[in-house]
């Protein structure tokens, strides 16, 4: 193989290495957004909307899975917004047992009450998608570096070509026939 080969494999391994990069970028920074959305949602309510007072009332037991007989809990709580309008909010599931009696937290919409959430953001909910989020803005960061030095590659190889010192050294077909 000589080095006018060797550089083009080069410049090939730097096209496809760039191209595999682009596509995991593109695929987990959709994926990481997409993820993220809900949670990021969450945070946002907790921290624009008003934040009462509830009280745990009682509990739905659902099952999640009829062979493991598995099942979570969804709280049931009480809380006011205005006097003598009391809301019923039904709690994200849960593997815990909601204790009756218990105060928690509720944050809700003053135009909307009825949409309303129970307990602090759970930083852990972010941690995932933020985690496809930057290795996606990594791969896109490496697969512009590869771009780039394949550029640089494909440059070196046409100077070699087109260099008067290196056409010395490569046999011109025309004076071989002779």
């Amino acid at each position: 193989m000589s080095s006018n080969e060797a550089k083009k494999v080069g410049v090939k391994a730097f096209r496809n290495r760039g191209i595999i990069f682009a596509i995991l970028s593109i695929i987990l920074i959709v994926a990481g957004s997409i993820w993220i959305a809900k949670p990021f949602n969450d945070f946002l309510k907790r921290q624009t909307w008003k934040q009462t007072e509830g009280q745990i009332y009682g509990f739905e037991k659902k099952i999640i899975n009829e062979k493991t007989g598995e099942y979570r809990y969804s709280a049931v709580i009480d809380f006011s917004v205005k006097e003598n309008e009391t809301i019923e909010l039904h709690s994200e599931l849960k593997n815990e047992e909601p204790v009756r009696g218990e105060k928690v937290k509720v944050f809700y919409d003053e135009k909307d009450p009825n949409s309303a959430v129970e307990g602090d953001f759970e930083i852990t909910k972010i941690v995932a998608p933020s985690g496809l989020l930057i290795v996606g803005i990594l791969s896109a960061v490496l697969a512009m570096i590869s771009f780039e030095r394949m550029k640089k590659a494909k440059k070196m190889q046409n100077q070699a070509s087109t260099s008067a010192f290196v056409q010395n050294f490569i046999p011109q077909n025309n004076q071989e026939n002779k």
